[in-house]
């Protein structure tokens, strides 16, 4: 069973789970601190083709941040963070 590092709003981010990032985002040093891993899309770099593993990896981070992409998108159309709340709404803002 792993161990919960962080609980927030009862979403639980546990030792070896990962964190979407595009390419030039380099902060795995800082999540291996806390036993995370960073999800990266795998890049050509100097080779001319990527491996089978890579693209099949490529394809299942791409369909990952399309679902991240769309929620992000959601708070941007909705102009949901485009005015003040009540201090007394602070609690529910992490749920938005």
């Amino acid at each position: 069973m792993k161990k919960t590092i962080l609980k927030i709003d009862g979403q639980e981010l546990k030792i070896g789970d990962g964190i979407m990032a595009d390419k030039g985002v380099t902060i795995s040093k800082e999540l291996d601190a806390f036993g995370l891993r960073q999800n990266i899309p795998p890049f050509l770099g100097k080779k001319k083709r990527l491996s089978g593993a890579d693209a099949q990896a490529t394809q299942v981070i791409a369909n990952h941040k399309l679902h991240v992409d769309r929620a992000n998108g959601k708070v941007r159309n909705f102009n949901i963070f485009d005015r003040k709340f009540p201090i007394k709404s602070a609690i529910d803002i992490n749920q938005l």
